[in-house]
């Protein structure tokens, strides 16, 4: 008996190549199975193929008007010739695109990308007597794509900034860990820089700008990668990235960016500034 041609004639399942690129091909749908099924495994699949069967570049495909990003490649073997090639699905139902900060300060169109996002867990956030609860997010997505850490997904849904550099699971899928900042956490806005300072009048020279690009978040939802600014972090404070174009030099003290006070800056690694800034 011919294994192989056997489990080919069970292949009635047609998917397709969701960016349209690459070729359709039939195979089979099965559960998910391991031995603890919780979170993102309670809704995968198993796609199963003949060992023939090209898969799209992608990684991601739809059957029967349900979109799936495809894991890593298993092989079934009998008497030493592969007869299935087995795929977990993770289904994919938000559309993302995704920047790095760099991109989004300068309107770059960056990655449109569909994923599966599911809920983890809450982050407090402290300002100043109040405490805010922030939903942290796991994102699936194709493995072909990599995502720096401080990445920008924004969608319907809102703007989500990722926290750990994008890896791989162990079924071969992308995921990384977002917190929700908010949709207005990218936006314009004004800054106004001290430039110098006269010392014996100690009237200050300034520059003003309008409408500068930049993402403005809660200091604490960085708090796990912002190294040495850390410690300087109060309730309440926020961290801004600006693009270079903005003027930003010694003395800072009276520098305001969207009305807060400028307490710190550097350069980001990414090559903007990074400021941190309070509410006077």
């Amino acid at each position: 008996m011919n294994l192989h041609r056997v489990s080919k004639k069970f292949d009635t399942s047609l998917f397709s190549d969701y960016f349209g690129v690459g070729s359709s091909f039939y195979g089979q749908v099965n559960p998910y199975t391991e031995g603890v099924r919780s979170a993102a495994p309670t809704r995968r699949r198993v796609l199963s193929t003949a060992p023939d069967v090209v898969i799209p570049s992608g990684r991601v495909v739809t059957t029967q008007g349900i979109t799936y990003v495809l894991g890593s490649p298993s092989e079934d073997y009998h008497r030493g010739t592969v007869i299935r090639v087995k795929y977990a699905m993770s289904p994919a139902d938000t559309f993302f695109t995704v920047k790095s900060i760099p991109q989004l300060l300068s309107g770059a169109t960056g990655t449109t990308n569909v994923a599966a996002m599911l809920f983890r867990a809450e982050v407090v956030v402290t300002s100043f007597d109040r405490f805010y609860r922030v939903p942290k997010y796991e994102i699936y997505f194709s493995s072909v794509h990599d995502f720096p850490e401080d990445s920008v997904f924004t969608s319907s849904l809102g703007v989500f900034f990722s926290t750990v550099k994008s890896g791989i699971d162990g079924v071969g899928i992308g995921m990384t860990e977002a917190v929700d900042v908010g949709s207005t956490a990218s936006r314009a806005v004004s800054v106004s820089c001290v430039t110098g300072k006269n010392l014996v009048s100690e009237a200050q020279t300034t520059q003003a700008y309008t409408s500068v690009p930049a993402l403005i978040i809660y200091a604490r939802y960085a708090y796990e990668f912002l190294s040495g600014d850390s410690k300087d972090i109060e309730p309440g404070d926020y961290i801004a990235w600006l693009p270079k174009s903005v003027v930003l030099v010694a003395p800072k003290e009276g520098s305001i960016v969207d009305g807060k006070r400028v307490v710190s800056y550097r350069e980001d690694p990414t090559g903007v500034w990074r400021v941190l800034l309070r509410i006077s």
